[in-house]
């Protein structure tokens, strides 16, 4: 479907999620950054933390566990990210959005590298993600900006000071929406912000070959525009234009 084209979206954050099942070598992941350093000068550790909490008679013990899991590739401005990690490869763009096709494109170039070191058994989750804020002007109704929004009964205050929405849409038995919905006061009184949150994705069965990753990609992509156009205000949509 043909959607509006947004010339300033108020995308904040968007990314590409490969979730993976492999035996991975963290020093050959490591080494990828030497052919990417042109592009992702700086190199970032990942580690996962968890701490156990045991209780022996009446003393507290706290076992800290730090495993390391990847690596992470940023260009020199941190707008775009690269995580290489023993369970997948997340792509994200931070910053001035330019188009999905510069988004596809660049995590497409980077997981090629990253499959074809790590030899995955299979994949088991791919998404895309996209975070949206758009400003809420002071003494702006809600229900005027967004149509995904708390309705309070009648009888309680209608001035709400902020809200937080969750929602989990089945489109068809292989394709999830998580639609997240936050809004929030500004820290000064010029008005709210609405962070509205779009994780599409789909789990098992996944192909493994990399062309019937990336078609199904762009059906994710065409759902996750489905929700926002859908949600949005069609006045808010003309800010946007």
């Amino acid at each position: 479907m043909d959607w509006p084209h947004l010339e300033t979206p108020p995308i904040v954050e968007a990314l590409i999620d490969i979730q993976v099942e492999a035996e991975p070598d963290l020093d050959a992941l490591r080494g990828l950054h030497a052919g990417l350093k042109t592009d992702y000068p700086h190199l970032l550790e990942g580690r996962q933390e968890h701490v156990t909490v045991r209780r022996d008679g009446a003393a507290t013990q706290f076992d800290h566990l730090q495993r390391q899991r990847g690596f992470a590739v940023a260009s020199a401005n941190h707008e775009r990210l690269v995580q290489f990690r023993d369970d997948g490869f997340t792509f994200n763009w931070l910053g001035p959005y330019e188009s999905w096709v510069s988004l596809r494109d660049e995590a497409r170039r980077t997981f090629a590298v990253y499959f074809d070191v790590i030899g995955p058994q299979a994949i088991s989750r791919i998404g895309v993600r996209y975070v949206n804020r758009i400003e809420i002007p002071e003494g702006v109704e809600l229900s005027t900006v967004t149509k995904l929004h708390a309705q309070v009964p009648p009888g309680l205050p209608q001035s709400v000071g902020g809200e937080m929405l969750r929602v989990l849409l089945k489109f068809e038995p292989r394709t999830i929406a998580l639609v997240s919905s936050l809004v929030e006061a500004q820290p000064d009184p010029s008005g709210f912000a609405c962070v509205l949150d779009i994780d599409v994705f789909q789990q098992k069965p996944l192909p493994l070959d990399l062309e019937g990753v990336w078609e199904r990609l762009e059906e994710l992509r065409e759902v996750k525009n489905k929700v926002f156009f859908r949600t949005l205000a069609a006045d808010t949509l003309e800010r946007y234009r």
